[in-house]
């Protein structure tokens, strides 16, 4: 007997709909939030073992696509497959030392370079660059965050020696997620690079995330206690769009909010994220920390946030990033005095 697919569709709804019913557990109510992959034979896989792998792929993308299910189709083998290589290929280049760190400087309200992000980058063969933003979730699936973040915490520990040798010593920010901040070998690895490249434990920021602190709240902030221990400095970044409570941020040892782009962008124009800015910037300098402006890119939301009490700057309309040897000459350029701190 042949079911068409709406009558499946409509059977697996209404599957859902009885197993994500709430239930009582010990006086709690527990509710499950639940998908389905939907795998058919025998054009989907001609035994039982194929059509489970395939059911398993359709429930990966319903999750991906926020839907209650997915009917596989032949086009997530072909996904499946192009991500396995895309995985592959991205070991082989941590393995291999290929990825680069790109820096996007910072500066105070007077226009001096205090700062500097690191932002790591994938060099592939056609010369082109892929950024964080499409890699980094990949690594994230594919168990490959840990070896980039220690990869990235090296080079920038590398780059900010040359520039003090230099004559310009800088701060220089790593960006770390969840996965790093509950390393527990996290802070002896830091201890290590600082020693190697004879760095002040003040040349090094780390940025974290609310969302990366809310996996667990209070053994990220005894990691983050050990980091300001050795003297690193601590900034949270993206504020304002996570849900830390403020109980937890009153608690973090973090010398720096920055202000996310999201608040910044047309900012003249836009009473409600002035009032935003305002309250972060107020609360940051009432908690004794420096607050930074991220994503400035016209004169007037510049302008604007000066006016604001903003503490520090960083984007477009300063400076972009840049590979660390042309960083270094852009220093130069901005006729930096210099000077061993």
């Amino acid at each position: 007997m042949t079911v068409s697919l709406s009558h499946l569709a409509a059977s697996v709804e209404g599957w859902l709909g009885e197993l994500g019913k709430p239930l009582a557990i010990d006086g709690e109510r527990i509710e499950c939030q639940m998908v389905a992959g939907i795998a058919l034979g025998p054009q989907d896989g001609e035994d039982a073992r194929e059509l489970l792998r395939h059911a398993h792929l359709a429930a990966h993308r319903a999750r991906q696509s926020q839907q209650r299910y997915h009917f596989f189709v032949n086009e997530l083998n072909t996904h499946l497959h192009r991500r396995h290589q895309r995985s592959s290929a991205l070991k082989d280049a941590i393995h291999n030392d290929v990825l680069v760190m790109h820096y996007q400087l910072q500066f105070d309200a007077s226009g001096v370079a205090v700062g500097a992000e690191a932002l790591i980058r994938w060099p592939q063969p056609d010369g082109s660059m892929v950024s964080p933003g499409e890699f980094i979730p990949l690594a994230e699936e594919s168990g490959l965050i840990v070896p980039i973040g220690r990869l990235a915490l090296n080079h920038a520990c590398a780059q900010a020696a040359k520039w003090r040798q230099s004559g310009y010593p800088l701060r220089v920010a790593v960006n770390l997620g969840a996965e790093h901040i509950h390393d527990p070998e996290l802070p002896e690895l830091i201890e290590g690079l600082l020693a190697r490249y004879q760095l002040p434990a003040r040349d090094l920021e780390i940025e974290v995330t609310e969302s990366s602190l809310m996996e667990n709240i209070s053994q990220g902030r005894q990691q983050l206690q050990r980091l300001r221990e050795i003297g690193i400095e601590i900034a949270l970044d993206d504020f304002g769009t996570g849900h830390t409570s403020l109980a937890y941020l009153r608690d973090l040892p973090a010398q720096r909010l920055k202000l996310d782009r999201e608040f910044i962008t047309d900012l003249p124009h836009q009473p409600h994220n002035q009032a935003i800015c305002r309250a972060v910037i107020t609360l940051g300098h009432a908690m004794g920390m420096t607050v930074l402006a991220e994503g400035v890119e016209r004169e007037e939301e510049y302008a604007l946030l000066k006016a604001l009490g903003v503490d520090e700057f960083q984007g477009f309309l300063l400076a972009r990033p840049l590979p660390g040897a042309q960083v270094g000459e852009h220093l130069k350029a901005l006729s930096l005095a210099p000077s061993v701190k």
